[in-house]
Protein backbone atom coordinates (compact mmCIF):
# COMPACT_ATOMS: atom_id res chain seq x y z
CA UNK A 1 0.00 0.00 0.00
CA UNK A 2 2.82 2.21 0.52
CA UNK A 3 4.06 1.78 -2.98
CA UNK A 4 1.42 4.12 -4.50
CA UNK A 5 2.04 6.91 -2.22
CA UNK A 6 5.64 6.93 -3.16
CA UNK A 7 5.02 7.29 -6.67
CA UNK A 8 2.61 10.24 -6.36
CA UNK A 9 5.27 11.99 -4.17
CA UNK A 10 7.80 11.55 -7.61
CA UNK A 11 5.66 12.16 -9.36
CA UNK A 12 4.95 15.63 -7.76
CA UNK A 13 7.85 16.62 -7.58
CA UNK A 14 9.32 15.71 -11.07
CA UNK A 15 6.35 17.67 -11.86
CA UNK A 16 7.46 20.55 -9.30
CA UNK A 17 10.94 20.25 -11.01
CA UNK A 18 9.95 20.47 -14.52
CA UNK A 19 7.52 23.83 -13.79
CA UNK A 20 10.92 25.31 -12.31
CA UNK A 21 12.94 24.30 -15.03
CA UNK A 22 10.35 25.55 -17.47
CA UNK A 23 10.46 29.18 -15.65
CA UNK A 24 14.03 29.58 -15.21
CA UNK A 25 14.30 29.00 -18.79
CA UNK A 26 11.76 31.36 -19.52
CA UNK A 27 13.04 34.16 -17.12
CA UNK A 28 16.65 33.56 -18.30
CA UNK A 29 15.82 33.09 -22.10
CA UNK A 30 17.79 36.24 -23.80
CA UNK A 31 15.80 37.64 -26.54
CA UNK A 32 18.34 38.81 -29.42
CA UNK A 33 16.20 42.24 -29.71
CA UNK A 34 18.67 45.36 -27.98
CA UNK A 35 17.18 48.94 -27.77
CA UNK A 36 19.56 51.49 -27.62
CA UNK A 37 19.51 54.04 -24.64
CA UNK A 38 20.13 57.25 -25.77
CA UNK A 39 20.40 60.35 -23.38
CA UNK A 40 17.34 62.74 -23.31
CA UNK A 41 18.37 66.29 -24.80
CA UNK A 42 18.77 68.89 -22.08
CA UNK A 43 15.53 70.62 -22.84
CA UNK A 44 13.75 66.99 -22.10
CA UNK A 45 15.42 65.74 -18.82
CA UNK A 46 13.41 66.08 -15.73
CA UNK A 47 13.89 65.51 -12.13
CA UNK A 48 11.42 63.89 -10.18
CA UNK A 49 12.08 64.31 -6.77
CA UNK A 50 9.22 62.05 -4.52
CA UNK A 51 8.34 62.97 -1.22
CA UNK A 52 7.12 60.20 0.44
CA UNK A 53 4.21 60.94 2.79
CA UNK A 54 3.71 64.37 1.05
CA UNK A 55 0.67 64.87 -0.63
CA UNK A 56 0.66 68.85 -0.61
CA UNK A 57 2.94 71.22 0.67
CA UNK A 58 1.00 74.29 2.59
CA UNK A 59 2.63 76.94 -0.02
CA UNK A 60 4.83 77.70 -2.28
CA UNK A 61 5.86 81.64 -1.29
CA UNK A 62 9.38 82.01 0.19
CA UNK A 63 7.86 84.52 3.05
CA UNK A 64 4.92 82.71 4.11
CA UNK A 65 6.99 78.55 4.45
CA UNK A 66 6.87 77.37 7.84
CA UNK A 67 6.31 73.93 7.14
CA UNK A 68 9.66 71.83 5.97
CA UNK A 69 7.72 69.94 3.13
CA UNK A 70 7.10 73.73 2.14
CA UNK A 71 10.30 74.69 2.64
CA UNK A 72 12.30 72.20 0.82
CA UNK A 73 10.43 72.25 -2.53
CA UNK A 74 10.99 76.14 -2.23
CA UNK A 75 14.84 75.61 -1.81
CA UNK A 76 14.39 72.81 -5.18
CA UNK A 77 13.30 75.49 -7.12
CA UNK A 78 14.31 79.13 -6.28
CA UNK A 79 18.05 80.22 -6.02
CA UNK A 80 19.14 82.21 -3.05
CA UNK A 81 21.60 85.58 -3.71
CA UNK A 82 24.45 83.51 -1.22
CA UNK A 83 25.78 79.86 -0.67
CA UNK A 84 27.61 78.24 2.10
CA UNK A 85 30.05 76.13 0.66
CA UNK A 86 31.68 72.86 2.48
CA UNK A 87 33.75 75.69 4.81
CA UNK A 88 30.52 77.46 5.80
CA UNK A 89 32.35 80.60 3.42
CA UNK A 90 30.09 82.44 1.59
CA UNK A 91 30.13 82.05 -1.87
CA UNK A 92 27.93 84.10 -4.22
CA UNK A 93 25.01 82.30 -5.96
CA UNK A 94 23.33 84.92 -8.00
CA UNK A 95 25.23 87.70 -6.53
CA UNK A 96 28.20 89.53 -8.26
CA UNK A 97 29.38 91.19 -5.76
CA UNK A 98 28.25 92.17 -1.63
CA UNK A 99 29.82 93.40 1.21
CA UNK A 100 28.80 93.30 4.51
CA UNK A 101 26.87 95.97 6.55
CA UNK A 102 28.49 98.05 9.25
CA UNK A 103 26.51 98.12 12.13
CA UNK A 104 27.00 99.87 15.14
Amino acid sequence: MSAPRKRTYSVGLALTLFCLFALLLTACGGGTQTTSQQKAPASKQVLVYPEAGVSDIATFDPGLSTDLYSIQAIDMVFTGLVQLDNNLTVQPQLAASWRPQQTA
